[in-house]
C-alpha cells in the first residue's frame, strides 16, 4: 500500500499530526491532485476543535486545495494529468435528491441544501495531504498567472 504525508486531527482538541496515511487513487471521475498548497478556513478549526462534528475523527482538512493532476480515473473528460486545479468545498452532488433535480450550479448553496452531496474535508479527506482524490466536476482549472499559495488563500 502506497502512503502519503497528511496532517492528521486525530481528536477534538489535539495538536494536528504529521503522520503516514494510505495514498488515495483515482476513482470513476475523479482525479489524483498533488496538493502545493492549502489555506486553512475557520471552519477547519470548529471542526479541529469538536465545535462542529460533521465527521468523526480521526481526520484530515482543508478545503481550499490547489495542485496538480497528476492521474485520472476511467470516465474522465474534462481534466488530464498537468492541470493546474483549484479544490472548493463542492465536490459533487448527489444528482437524486429534491434539490439537485432543480438543477442548481454546484456551489456552496448546493453543499448546504442537498441530501448527500461529498464535500472536501467535510465528508471525505481534505487538502492538508500531499494527495487528494476528487471527483473532476469538484475541481476547478487555475490559470498559470496565478501562483500556487497565491490561489489557496484567494476565495473562489
Amino acid at each position: 500500500m502506497a502512503t502519503m504525508k497528511a496532517a492528521v486531527v486525530p481528536e477534538a482538541n489535539a495538536p494536528w499530526v504529521l503522520q503516514d496515511v494510505a495514498m488515495p487513487t483515482a476513482g470513476p471521475h475523479q482525479v489524483l491532485v498533488r496538493i502545493h498548497a492549502c489555506g486553512v478556513c475557520y471552519t477547519d478549526a470548529l471542526l479541529a476543535q469538536g465545535v462542529l462534528t460533521l465527521r468523526p475523527f480521526p481526520m484530515v482538512l482543508g478545503h481550499e486545495g490547489v495542485g496538480e493532476v497528476v492521474a485520472v480515473g476511467s470516465g474522465v473528460t474534462s481534466r488530464q494529468v498537468g492541470d493546474r486545479v483549484g479544490l472548493p468545498i463542492m465536490q459533487k452532488p448527489c444528482g437524486r435528491c429534491a434539490f439537485c433535480k432543480e438543477r442548481h450550479a454546484d456551489s456552496f448553496v448546493t453543499a448546504n441544501n442537498c441530501v448527500a452531496p461529498v464535500l472536501t474535508r467535510v465528508n471525505v479527506d481534505g487538502g492538508h495531504a500531499e494527495y487528494i482524490a476528487a471527483d473532476e466536476q469538484g475541481t476547478v482549472l487555475l490559470t498559470d498567472a496565478l501562483s500556487y499559495e497565491f490561489r489557496a488563500v484567494v476565495k473562489y
